[in-house]
């Protein structure tokens, strides 16, 4: 199979996509459905090195190529969603524990009162996962007066990003809308 591949890729002059297709289409048709999706996956890689698209066609190329190998590998979505709330809990714990303080503490004398590991985890939680909200936030919140603070609230607005992006994502390829593309 791989060298049918390099021959297609290395050994014509010019990128076309029905070679490739008839490939795939021979893998699938025999039930090599992981060697079909590697197929395509060669295809797509092949069209953006050979067939000239323009500077954004090339960056959500390989935007996708890294987070969902172009629609066929979806699950690597996840696997970077799973990445970023383990960043998100070292950055609560470790780098800026002074970030998030109760907020019993914060209303009686503005002091930084650290939150509970539970309530900490919950906060990874709700910055790591879009539309999950566990209700921590009435307890433990960001501590806005302190630079950790502040430093966690711009972290966290760029971490909630990061997760809608690895989110959607991972629904795109499931449901093969970047496949269409």
């Amino acid at each position: 199979m791989t060298q049918w591949l390099d021959l297609l890729q290395l050994g014509t002059p010019r990128y076309a996509a029905h070679p490739y297709q008839q490939l795939a289409g021979n893998a699938r048709g025999a039930g090599h459905d992981g060697e079909a999706r590697m197929i395509l996956m060669r295809q797509r890689r092949d069209q953006l090195a050979r067939a000239n698209p323009g500077f954004g066609a090339k960056l959500w190329g390989e935007l996708t190529r890294v987070t969902v190998g172009y629609g066929y590998r979806s699950s690597q979505a996840l696997a970077w969603l799973a990445g970023l709330f383990l960043l998100t809990v070292v950055l609560i714990f470790w780098i800026l524990p002074q970030g998030l303080a109760t907020a019993a503490e914060l209303q009686v004398d503005g002091t930084s009162i650290g939150c509970m590991a539970t309530q900490r985890l919950l906060v990874g939680v709700e910055l790591s996962f879009p539309l999950v909200s566990t209700g921590v936030h009435e307890a433990c919140q960001i501590a806005f007066g302190s630079a950790q603070g502040e430093a966690l609230a711009w972290v966290g607005s760029i971490l909630k990003t990061l997760s809608w992006v690895f989110t959607t994502l991972f629904v795109a390829g499931f449901t093969g809308i970047i496949r269409r593309n």
